[in-house]
């Protein structure tokens, strides 16, 4: 049945779920339904149940009520269609587990356990939350749970099905261990999860672990081994009780307030080795402590962490975390993650990470070629490390472009332990970063939004360079192959005189956030082709009545002229600067090329700044006209006008530039105004002759 024909409603009233299918194709009704056919699906979630082990219950299409359960036909006459039998449901709970947890040398076993429920294989708790229900601190690493009795009786609820490994552990001793085949509603009991790595049941937890350590939260956690730290521990503390100076609360083995020989005894029998050492047991994953070149930080993991979970702005920053788990004494770490120099650039780091957060250590950083290199470790000698899960960096970087997206990915790593062994632990970090369509957008030290920044790796002003590759995309849109995303600076997939609007106000402006302004020692971009090319500055003309002054801006002897700048500086006591227009014969489009921008900017009084460019043809060569600029006289003064071309820049068609040697004066008398003023007019006068005055 189509959806277009059928109209559907559905409707919760208490216990029951009123569906509403009306078929309105009466023209040609329903030829085909004439066997059987689905008609609704309806998904049923199952409620927790924690009084019982399993529930018995219904679903029933039922004829009670207001509402009955039929089927019309196409003229609403009931065709009296069988109504099925209730469909029995049994919902079983989730499982219980219980057993006991024996502690070597203790009188009571009664005591904190924590619990880790791991899927096989893996080294990390299963991120369960019914199962986190059973923890009574929440703070902590794994599930601590209290056992009772001298025998250490324990019951776990809200066990999920499946097959876990159940981890147990207590300080002072060794970690035990045992496989469960967790089956729905079907309970587990006289679990006895104390063997070692290799599947030999040792009946209780072995004792001896005295030299503990503190995690990353300064919560103190076995270190799950035993061998001469150990026993050097006990040796120190050794006959002394609380509130003696040298007592070692790690060292009472049995917890009966004095170190002795018991304890040590308990530490010389009870020694581990990683690597299969005869008369040496192996204990179960994770170690926390030094171990041996065979067993060591291969099977710890690196990944990536805290990823972005929207689209990134082009010349945002985001971060992106680098963690690792299941590590063991851990003194120095390297990790290596690749990415595209062209679409993020690397801002440093907005954090060290916490995995050595008890230790002072020291961080490098290095980028290059594509990827971010990083190097943290613990200063001076240490005979624990760092073991456990943890962050080792958080990556701060900013996005280049927009509209596509980039990868980030570990691509090496290197764990090196406190007996300077280092290895390649596990790497799996990849991640997809995905750029918005949003403008690029950089920022002043005011936190203002800055658009007009094209080009950023040239440098973090918006000048000259950015307002050529505007030019040159002028007019396109996108999917025309002149068409530059960059200079696009409203996002609406075209480069017109809106996007030139957001240029010119953003023009001079310096963001503080590009990368390019982070980047030391940036070299000097190789000159271009009109080295030989001198700009010029004419007084034009002055009104009868004196009060306006037109000025031209000239070159000669350009070789290949793509784009030009200037910067006029004026006396604003002197003068008003009302316009700037393209000249009759415009240089750029002598030789046909279209040059459809002028850019005028004023930064403030007494100084204004002109641009423009070719956006189609060919570069322009030799002398002409570039701009007329026209101002008017303010009050009458003695003082001589003066008119300064103090910065110019020349473009050829490869954007190279070439300086256009500034730094000339145009000096105009003040008897050169007043004259005109009694009708007499001034005319091309050439700035090479130094001072003007009337003819």
């Amino acid at each position: 049945i189509t959806s277009s024909n059928v109209q559907q409603a559905a409707i919760v009233q208490g216990d029951k779920l009123l569906l509403d299918l009306i078929y309105t194709d009466v023209t040609n009704g329903l030829t085909f339904f004439n066997a059987e056919e689905p008609l609704a699906f309806a998904n049923l979630w199952a409620k927790i149940i924690t009084d019982t082990a399993t529930v018995n219950t219904t679903i029933t299409l039922d004829n009670s009520g207001n509402r009955i359960t039929k089927m019309l036909d196409s003229v609403n006459v009931d065709v009296s269609a069988f109504v099925p039998q209730p469909t029995s449901v049994i919902l079983n709970r989730r499982t219980q587990i219980s057993g006991k947890i024996p502690l070597q040398g203790r009188t009571s076993s009664a005591d904190l356990v924590t619990f880790m429920l791991r899927p096989v294989g893996s080294y990390e708790s299963l991120p369960d939350s019914l199962f986190k229900l059973n923890d009574v601190d929440p703070t902590s690493f794994g599930v601590q749970v209290p056992t009772t009795d001298f025998d250490g009786k324990f019951t776990l609820v809200n066990v999920p099905s499946g097959i876990f490994i159940l981890t147990a552990a207590v300080q002072r001793h060794l970690t035990g261990h045992d496989t469960i085949y967790v089956k729905p509603g079907l309970d587990i009991t006289d679990l006895l999860p104390t063997r070692d790595r290799d599947g030999v049941q040792r009946a209780a937890l072995l004792a001896g672990d005295a030299a503990g350590f503190e995690d990353s939260s300064g919560v103190s956690i076995p270190d799950n081994a035993i061998g001469n730290p150990d026993v050097n521990a006990i040796n120190a503390a050794i006959f002394s009780q609380p509130g003696d100076t040298n007592f070692d609360v790690f060292a009472d083995i049995n917890r009966d307030n004095i170190v002795n020989a018991t304890d040590k005894d308990f530490a010389t029998a009870n020694r581990t080795d990683n690597t299969g050492t005869v008369g040496r047991m192996r204990p179960v994953f994770p170690v926390f402590k030094g171990a041996g070149p065979m067993t060591d930080n291969r099977e710890a993991f690196i990944t990536l962490a805290d990823l972005p979970s929207r689209e990134i702005r082009a010349g945002e920053a985001f971060d992106v975390t680098v963690k690792v788990s299941g590590a063991r004494a851990v003194r120095t770490y390297e990790v290596h993650l690749g990415f595209d120099s062209t679409k993020v650039a690397v801002e440093g780091l907005s954090s060290h990470g916490s995995f050595l957060d008890n230790y002072l250590s020291d961080m490098v950083v290095r980028v290059f070629n594509g990827e971010v290199g990083l190097a943290n470790s613990i200063i001076g000698l240490t005979p624990v490390g760092a073991s456990g899960e943890g962050t080792l960096a958080t990556i701060r970087f900013r996005a280049l472009k927009r509209s596509t997206e980039t990868r980030l990915k570990l691509k090496r790593a290197v764990l090196i332990d406190v007996d300077h062994v280092g290895v390649n632990p596990r790497v799996d970090g990849e991640a997809t970063i995905v750029f918005s369509k949003d403008p690029i957008v950089y920022h002043d030290a005011e936190g203002k939004e800055i658009r007009g920044l094209i080009i950023p790796e040239a440098d973090p002003k918006v000048d000259f360079n950015d307002f050529m590759v505007l030019v040159e995309a002028f007019g396109t849109n996108i999917g025309s192959p002149a068409f530059d995303l960059r200079a696009d600076l409203n996002a609406d997939d075209r480069v017109d005189f809106s996007d030139f609007l957001i240029f010119i106000s953003d023009f001079g402006k310096i963001a503080v956030d590009a990368p390019a302004s982070a980047r030391p020692n940036k070299p000097a971009a190789p000159t271009g082709m009109n080295g030989a090319a001198r700009m010029s500055l004419k007084l034009e003309e002055v009104s009868k009545d004196g009060q306006l002054v037109r000025l031209t801006a000239g070159l000669s002897r350009a070789r290949a002229l793509q784009g030009w700048g200037l910067t006029l500086r004026y006396d604003p006591s002197r003068f008003e600067f009302l316009e700037a227009v393209r000249p009759e014969e415009d240089l750029l489009e002598v030789a046909g090329a279209s040059a459809p921008l002028l850019l005028v900017h004023q930064e403030g009084a007494g100084e204004v700044t002109l641009a423009s460019a070719i956006s189609r043809g060919t570069a322009a060569l030799g002398t002409g006209d570039l701009a007329v600029l026209i101002f008017r006289s303010r009050a009458v003064s003695t003082q001589d006008a003066k008119f300064e071309l103090y910065e110019g820049v020349l473009f050829d068609p490869d954007h190279l530039p070439n300086l256009a040697h500034a730094a000339q004066k145009l000096e105009i008398q003040q008897a050169s105004i007043q004259q005109t003023r009694s009708g007499r007019f001034i005319r091309s006068l050439n700035l090479e002759s130094g001072i003007f005055s009337s003819p």
